[in-house]
């Protein structure tokens, strides 16, 4: 099969992955609040993971794709915001706030993520 063919059937794929979901979803009757419930299980594991003092990181990244899947399954689509130095700067300066107890600045800097919708 030649590269350009490949090229060519690229943007197809997706209509294809759609109609066979479409077809399976059709074929099996999704729980959706089944679905919807294991998801948000999820949401929980992966901050779970991220709240302890010591991260590991591997086990946050198997949680992370785990939910990303778990979305795609139904159909939610989820683009992950890149932070900029600064942003990530304000979000440490935040936690560094509620840490020291300085409720005040935590609110401040809370207030900009806020804004920025980062959180």
């Amino acid at each position: 099969m030649g590269i350009n063919l490949i090229k060519q059937l690229i943007p197809h794929l997706y209509s294809i992955q759609f109609l066979l979901l479409s077809n399976f979803l059709s074929k099996y009757d999704l729980n959706t609040s089944l679905a919807l419930t294991e998801i948000l299980n999820q949401v929980k594991v992966l901050n779970r993971v991220m709240r302890v003092k010591e991260k590991d990181s591997t086990l946050i990244s198997k949680e992370y794709q785990t939910l990303l899947k778990m979305c795609d399954v139904i159909g939610f689509v989820f683009k992950p915001k890149q932070l900029d130095d600064e942003e990530l700067a304000t979000y440490k300066k935040w936690l560094d706030a509620k840490a020291e107890k300085d409720f005040e600045k935590a609110d401040q800097y809370r207030d900009i993520l806020i804004k920025k919708g980062i959180i």
